[in-house]
């Protein structure tokens, strides 16, 4: 785990980018992938993360810290 990463808060808002390829949600999420944090868990340990998948639908999946980067 990358501690800088997994210490790293991450505002409602806040464009973010997966480090890792992860399954979420139901859905496979690619590294690279850029999303939106939509709101904040427990300590920040994970997020709710709006993506869009390639038919522009919408979907939120729940996506640890750890894997999260600012997409900027």
């Amino acid at each position: 785990m990358n501690t800088a990463t997994a210490n790293r808060e991450f505002p409602c808002h806040t464009t973010v980018r997966l480090t890792a390829n992860c399954l979420a949600s139901g859905h496979n999420l690619r590294k690279g992938q850029v999303g939106t944090i939509v709101c904040k868990y427990d300590r920040d340990t994970a997020y709710a993360v709006e993506f869009t998948d390639a038919n522009d639908n919408c979907f939120v999946a729940t996506v640890l810290a750890d894997r999260l980067e600012p997409a900027a």
